[in-house]
């Protein structure tokens, strides 16, 4: 489940480690694609780092750490966990065709690279 206008992007993209300037032409380079991708941005001089995440708007998440609760009723010692929630109304949206169109690409080079390598 992803909010709107959430993106996956490959682990391949390094994009601006800081908010690009508007001047930079390109703002993602795919190092599998170009393997030589500058490792500074070549408009702003900015460095480029890996994606580590989803891109775009995150939800609003709550946290709430709390105790754990033995059997007697006691708390348990060193015994933390956290939980966390979406605030009210936030809705999410399951992007079931472009997963399944990942898969199908993901097939399909595994595939290809199965028959190169034979």
């Amino acid at each position: 489940m992803l909010r709107p206008g959430t993106e996956f992007l490959p682990l391949s993209v390094v994009t601006h480690k800081y908010p690009a300037e508007e001047t930079c032409a390109e703002v993602e380079h795919d190092r599998a694609l170009i393997p030589e991708a500058p490792l500074r941005c070549p408009d702003c001089g900015s460095p480029l780092d890996q994606v580590k995440a989803l891109q775009g708007d995150r939800p609003p998440v709550r946290r709430r750490t709390s105790v754990s609760i033995g059997e007697s009723g006691v708390a348990r010692r060193g015994v933390l966990f956290t939980r966390e929630t979406l605030e009210a109304g936030e809705q999410l949206a399951q992007r079931t065709e472009e997963l399944q169109a990942a898969r199908q690409i993901n097939r399909e080079l595994i595939s290809r690279l199965n028959r190169e390598h034979r």
